[in-house]
């Protein structure tokens, strides 16, 4: 019938009446022409609870698996923690990525313009988020408990059999939320 249609910018049909599919340059200028600047803080908020939420949703349906099964934490040797621990740094490493993935890909698509700027502030925010929750934690005694919790349950709490582990799977988690909000962010 005469008409051509291209998704790369402009289609033409038979009046020959030129029409322009939005890019990003046009959202960038368009934000820039309002007066926005390359942050909405709204989006970067949401992509941090998408964040929190997907690693929330992971921890209840590992806790569903797992419950059924009868997994217990009774009687395992230094040995099977350390190895539980690895494999639990692994675990939490992959969920960062996977989760601060869909936050930066929230961030950036809710902002049209600028995604890798809004993802890398959901990872930001993420992380002095979750300094504040710890250090609320901490001041509450909180973290005692935990260990004292841990301890009762056999798991060596002494600080050298988990500094290294807990040093390396800490850097493995927020390389994971780091390339998770890029990638999410440079997505949306």
């Amino acid at each position: 019938d005469g008409k051509t249609m291209s998704t790369h910018g402009q289609t033409a049909d038979a009046d020959e009446r030129q029409m322009r599919v939005e890019g990003k340059r046009d959202r960038l200028e368009l934000a820039r022409e309002a007066g926005w600047g390359g942050v909405s803080w709204r989006s970067v908020v949401a992509g941090v609870f998408v964040a929190y939420g997907v690693i929330g949703a992971c921890i209840g349906i590992a806790a569903a698996v797992l419950n059924p099964m009868g997994f217990t934490l009774d009687n395992l040797s230094d040995d099977d923690w350390q190895r539980l621990g690895l494999i639990a740094g692994l675990v939490a490493a992959a969920v960062f990525l996977g989760a601060f993935t869909f936050g930066g890909y929230t961030a950036g698509r809710m902002a049209r313009r600028a995604g890798l700027r809004n993802g890398v502030l959901v990872v930001v925010l993420g992380v002095v988020l979750l300094v504040v929750v710890a250090t609320v934690a901490q001041l509450q005694g909180a973290t005692s408990a935990i260990a004292d919790r841990l301890e009762s349950l056999g798991a060596p709490t002494d600080g050298t059999t988990w500094y290294g582990l807990g040093v390396s799977s800490g850097a493995v988690a927020l390389g994971g939320m780091i390339l998770g909000g890029v990638l999410g962010g440079v997505r949306g």
